[in-house]
């Protein structure tokens, strides 16, 4: 039964984590975050590298484009994986 209960918490615990990161990835957290790194490299580029990126829309972009997708699954994922978690660690020291 410890296996059993072992198995179901890791499994949990990658589902929790993989449902973060897609919840994270739907909400735009990585959209502010590539925008940010365009424009530092932008900034920091040298002169000769700032002329060829000159007409280029993707590191002259004045507004930030969030990403604002949401799925249908990420929240039944993250509370399933939650519940997953809870039991197994509530049965694992029961049992011992």
């Amino acid at each position: 039964m410890i296996h059993f209960f072992d198995t179901l918490f890791m499994y949990a615990l990658l589902m929790f984590c993989i449902g973060l990161l897609i919840y994270l990835f739907s909400d735009g957290a990585f959209s502010i975050m590539g925008h940010s790194f365009r424009r530092f490299h932008y900034v920091t580029a040298p002169k000769r590298l700032k002329d060829t990126m000159a007409d280029d829309d993707l590191y002259n972009q004045k507004e930030v484009r969030i990403r604002n997708e949401k799925y249908a699954f990420t929240v039944p994922m993250i509370l399933t994986a939650l519940a997953g978690i809870v039991i197994s660690l509530v049965f694992s020291y029961l049992i011992k």
